[in-house]
């Protein structure tokens, strides 16, 4: 009596094999983007666009309190009604301005928060959950024009203020 002996198809393992091992060395060795820490703040270009300018610069921070969104802080500092405001007028040395804040889906947008690496490590709670680890905000004045810009006259007095509003909402945070 013969037997017969059936062999699996050895080939096609193989080249299911190397197409996987090649897959996974062409995905795994692609080059890395560049990723930044911000020790400070970092004033970046391509944000948004307002009437009659370019895309705007903006001044980009960690934002490292859990207890309140910055948000909330600008809008409690500027009194203004509505909690989902995100444009906010000043007056500066006689000249007025308006600050212009990115939300989560913006920054996400123009900036990538993948492109940042948090340098604090935030425990989520049910208040931060969804925060954004970084804050990006915006500075024109009267006529539309980028205060954040290299060119600006107004850079300086523009990322002065930033900071201070910066700096005032995160000494403010409760441990």
């Amino acid at each position: 009596m013969k037997m017969f002996h059936v062999e699996r198809k050895r080939v096609g393992r193989i080249l299911t094999g190397l197409a996987t091992v090649v897959m996974l060395l062409t995905t795994s060795c692609a080059t890395m983007r560049d990723r930044d820490t911000i020790p400070d703040y970092v004033i970046r270009e391509g944000g948004k666009n307002v009437i009659g300018s370019a895309p705007l610069n903006a001044f980009i921070f960690e934002d490292t309190r859990q207890d309140v969104y910055f948000q909330d802080f600008l809008t409690y500092r500027f009194q203004k009604n509505n909690m989902a405001e995100k444009v906010f007028e000043v007056d500066i040395s006689g000249s007025r301005f308006r600050i212009l804040l990115y939300d989560a889906a913006e920054f996400e947008k123009y900036f990538r928060t993948s492109d940042y690496i948090p340098t604090v490590t935030v425990t989520a709670g049910e208040l931060n959950a969804g925060k954004s680890r970084f804050v990006a905000l915006s500075m024109v004045d009267a006529s539309n024009q980028d205060c954040l810009s290299d060119n600006s006259l107004w850079l300086a007095t523009a990322t002065q203020y930033l900071k201070k509003l910066k700096d005032d909402y995160l000494s403010n945070a409760r441990s």
